[in-house]
C-alpha cells in the first residue's frame, strides 16, 4: 500500500514492485524504445563546453552533467549553466540527467572526515544535519535540472562501514530518499539511485531492496554494472535480474578486479570483464528506453571516451540486427 505523500512507513507495508512497462517510469525517459548514447561531459574533459563540442564530432548529442570548471552540480555558477543551455540549443543537444553526488560521504558533508562511526545515523543532531545539507544540495539541483530541461538527477546512499552488522539500508536514510523522491515529483522530475562500491546501494540486489523501500513511483535505479561488478556482483544477468524494469539509467564502462582492495580497474568497453553484449541485448529485449551513458572511468579519458562510443555502437548495430558500425 503506497503511503501518503511525504510520510513513512513499516516494512510490512512493502510490497514488492512488479516490472514497469507503464508510463510510470517513460515519463522520465527521452528515447522512446531506442537505445541512445549519451555520455558524461567530464569523462571526456573537465570543460563541459569542450566536451559537449567533441561529442557532437563523434555523433553524440544527449549528454549526463555532474561538473564543469572544476565545480559540481549544484554549485556550477548561474551564468555557466545559461551559456551551457545556448551552446546544447545551437548544437541540438540535450541534458539527459545532473548528478550533484550529496548522500555519498556523510563527513564530507557534514564537515568531519573522521566521522567513520557505524551508527552516525542514530545521532539526533548530526542526523539532521546530514539530512538538510543534503535536501539542500538537491533543492539547488532540481532548480539546474529543470533549468538545463533534464528529467532525471542521479544520487547515492551514503557508504556503508565495513564494521556495519547488518547490509540493511537503514530506515532514517530510506525515510531521507522518500523525502528527496517526493521533492524530485514537485519538479516533475525522477530521481534515480546509483549503484557503487562501498555503499548501502552497491549490487543490483542491494540497490532493489532500498528502491523497494523507498517505494515511491519516480525513484528508479542508475544501473552501473561496471561498479557493482567491482562491489562482488555478477552484474549480468544475476545484478540485472533484480532491476529489470526498473533502471531509468546506465552507466557504461568495463572493469577489472585486481589484486589490490583500494585499485579500482575501469577499461574501455570489450578490455574488461563486463557481458556487455548480453546486458544491451538484454535491456533491448525487455524494452528499456532509456539512454546508456558513457562514463569511461579510464585515462586518457577523451581518447577512451572515443574509443567506448564507438564499440558502443558496435553493440548496439548487433543487437538490432544490423551488422557491425565501426
Amino acid at each position: 500500500m503506497r503511503t501518503k505523500h511525504g510520510q513513512g512507513f513499516s516494512r510490512a507495508d512493502i510490497r514488492p514492485r512488479k516490472r514497469l512497462k507503464s508510463k510510470g517510469l517513460r515519463q522520465f525517459r527521452d528515447g522512446g524504445h531506442t537505445l541512445e548514447i549519451s555520455i558524461i561531459t567530464d569523462e571526456i574533459e573537465p570543460d563541459a563546453f569542450g566536451a559537449i563540442q567533441s561529442a557532437v564530432t563523434w555523433g553524440v548529442l544527449r549528454f549526463e552533467l555532474r561538473k564543469t570548471g572544476g565545480k559540481r552540480i549544484p554549485d556550477v555558477p548561474a551564468e555557466t549553466i545559461r551559456r551551457l543551455g545556448e551552446l546544447l540549443a545551437r548544437v541540438g543537444g540535450a541534458i539527459t540527467a545532473v548528478s550533484p553526488g550529496p548522500y555519498k560521504k556523510a563527513g564530507t558533508l557534514l564537515g568531519n572526515d573522521k566521522l567513520t562511526g557505524t551508527g552516525w545515523w542514530d545521532d539526533g543532531d548530526l542526523f539532521e544535519r546530514y539530512r538538510a545539507g543534503a535536501l539542500g544540495v538537491l533543492s539547488r539541483a532540481f532548480d539546474i535540472a529543470r533549468r538545463l530541461s533534464a528529467r532525471n538527477v542521479i544520487i547515492f546512499t551514503p557508504e556503508r562501514p565495513d564494521a556495519a552488522s547488518s547490509r540493511e539500508c537503514p530506515g532514517r536514510i530510506i525515510e531521507l530518499l522518500q523525502q528527496a523522491a517526493d521533492m524530485a515529483a514537485q519538479k516533475h522530475l525522477g530521481l534515480l539511485l546509483e549503484n557503487d562500491v562501498g555503499l548501502w546501494a552497491d549490487t543490483g540486489e542491494n540497490s532493489r531492496r532500498v528502491i523497494d523501500r523507498v517505494h515511491r513511483k519516480n525513484f528508479f535505479a542508475n544501473w552501473d554494472p561496471a561498479n557493482a561488478y567491482l562491489a562482488g556482483d555478477i552484474p549480468y544477468p544475476d545484478g540485472y535480474s533484480h532491476l529489470r524494469g526498473l533502471i531509468g539509467n546506465v552507466h557504461i564502462k568495463d572493469a577489472k578486479k585486481t589484486t589490490s582492495p583500494f585499485v579500482e580497474d575501469y577499461e574501455v568497453i570489450g578490455e574488461g570483464e563486463i557481458d556487455w553484449k548480453g546486458q544491451v541485448h538484454a535491456l533491448r529485449s525487455d524494452g528499456y528506453g532509456g539512454f546508456l551513458c558513457i562514463e569511461t572511468h579510464s585515462e586518457p579519458h577523451k581518447e577512451n571516451s572515443h574509443k567506448n562510443v564507438t564499440a558502443l555502437r558496435r553493440i548496439l548495430a548487433e543487437a538490432e540486427g544490423k551488422g557491425s558500425i565501426e
